[in-house]
């Protein structure tokens, strides 16, 4: 099975620890929100389909630092964890200071510094302005979009430039 992005392959335990983290976010503020749910069901009920294996309740099981930790031990494991976490924390168009809070806490358990993480949730708002960058009628919604997602104006118009 993959992470969301398609890209790298997961074993089911990883995949689990993974949604855990995505659930702890989505559930940070006043319950999990159908869009988070719906991002995580696709996620996870799929790896589980995949494995053949029965979905646990992810509200049952919450996200354990040091057992994700283990499980995703490299690099690459831990900025798929926080790229997916990110993606659930901006579902509704802004990360809140409680699911950042929440992502900075995952970050953390999984020994991520603060400047590799700064550099994944960078990642994460240009890919997502980067849907909006084609919309040329409504630049000033498309900076505005840019300015909630947490980018600098110089930011923004660099991501229109490259998609030119």
């Amino acid at each position: 099975m993959k992470d969301l992005a398609g890209q790298v392959e997961l074993n089911i335990e990883q995949a689990t620890h993974i949604a855990r983290a995505m659930f702890k976010v989505a559930d940070a503020e006043e319950g999990v929100h159908e869009l988070e749910r719906q991002m995580i069901d696709s996620f996870y009920l799929g790896c589980c389909r995949e494995a053949g294996v029965e979905p646990e309740d992810l509200s049952k099981n919450p996200f354990d630092g040091e057992a994700a930790r283990r499980a995703l031990n490299t690099p690459e494991l831990q900025d798929i964890t926080l790229h997916s976490c990110l993606l659930v924390g901006y579902a509704d168009g802004q990360c809140s200071p409680m699911e950042r809070a929440a992502i900075e806490e995952i970050a953390n358990s999984l020994g991520v510094d603060s400047s590799r993480f700064s550099s994944i949730e960078k990642d994460v708002q240009r890919a997502m302005l980067e849907h909006f960058s084609n919309i040329k009628v409504f630049q000033d919604a498309v900076h505005e979009i840019g300015k909630r997602l947490g980018l600098s104006q110089e930011e923004v118009d660099e991501i229109l430039k490259s998609n030119t």
